[in-house]
């Protein structure tokens, strides 16, 4: 069944090995970077520490004060994120998912369980959010892209199938309402991913995940793609490549990926915590 009828989509052999391998080695540097020195990535990272404690209930509270959970727009980070997301298959994914091949980037981040101490997702969607936010759900969504296999015991993503079918107005209404109950869900299907695989979610599609108490790491690429709009429920410009087509994206890493642009009315850091993450 397809993306519009389950509001999800496996696709296999979307990356190859070694540029998984290349990503996680990237991810493991980040990591000890911010070790060694967390105000030196401040902009970019969020720790563990900072989730609320329901997120992460019986977690080495030592042993995550400096574990990064979520690395915000890697691309500016390493050129082999900025490689990545370059992949001609996502692009065909995103042209096929969106109907069209006029395709933009929006942003990308690392959302991480580390072994033993990962957090669990309260269930959300991700329309709306309020990070970069079309005004129609049908003009972006979120691909997720395990950077190892990606099971049920290390905190995979959760989908509630078919639950992306209420209208805009409902979803925004929704939203504003309440959270999510995770006890009415007891249909949940586990996206259990092998490695080189990647799935497509719909911004209303609800979707979470358990903590991860396994000895496996799970760093998930998260990618939204979009149709050029003018038209916004939310807006935020944190990136560089945020709004560029595939080919303005190379011209832009041509010329100047060696400057990676900071903000200077907000920290990146501030902007990076609204993200509905996977």
């Amino acid at each position: 069944m397809s993306y519009l009828e389950l509001g999800y989509q496996v696709f296999n052999n979307v990356i190859s090995d070694n540029c998984r391998e290349s990503a996680k080695n990237e991810v493991n540097r980040i990591r000890n970077l911010f070790r060694q020195d967390n105000q030196l990535l401040s902009d970019y990272v969020i720790p563990l520490s900072e989730l609320p404690d329901h997120r992460n209930p019986g977690a080495d509270q030592q042993a995550i004060e400096e574990e990064p959970y979520l690395i915000g727009e890697p691309v500016e980070l390493s050129t082999t994120f900025a490689t990545l997301i370059m992949n001609p298959s996502l692009w065909d994914i995103a042209s096929s998912i969106l109907g069209d091949d006029d395709v933009v980037y929006h942003f990308s981040n690392v959302t991480r369980k580390p072994a033993k101490n990962g957090p669990s997702l309260s269930w959300h969607r991700d329309f709306p959010n309020q990070y970069i936010c079309p005004e129609h759900s049908d003009s972006f969504f979120r691909l997720l892209l395990p950077l190892e296999g990606m099971q049920e015991s290390n905190g995979c993503t959760q989908v509630i199938a078919n639950s992306h079918t209420l209208s805009d107005e409902l979803a925004i209404r929704e939203h504003k309402k309440r959270s999510l109950d995770i006890n009415q869900h007891e249909q949940s299907i586990s996206l259990e991913l092998k490695p080189g695989q990647a799935v497509a979610i719909h911004p209303k599609l609800i979707h979470g995940g358990q903590v991860n108490r396994s000895e496996l790491d799970r760093n998930l690429m998260v990618i939204q793609f979009g149709l050029p709009t003018h038209h916004w429920l939310y807006h935020e410009k944190p990136c560089m490549l945020t709004g560029l087509n595939h080919r303005e994206i190379l011209e832009m890493l041509d010329a100047n990926f060696n400057q990676p642009r900071r903000q200077t009315k907000k920290t990146h850091k501030a902007t990076i915590s609204k993200l509905n993450t996977c």
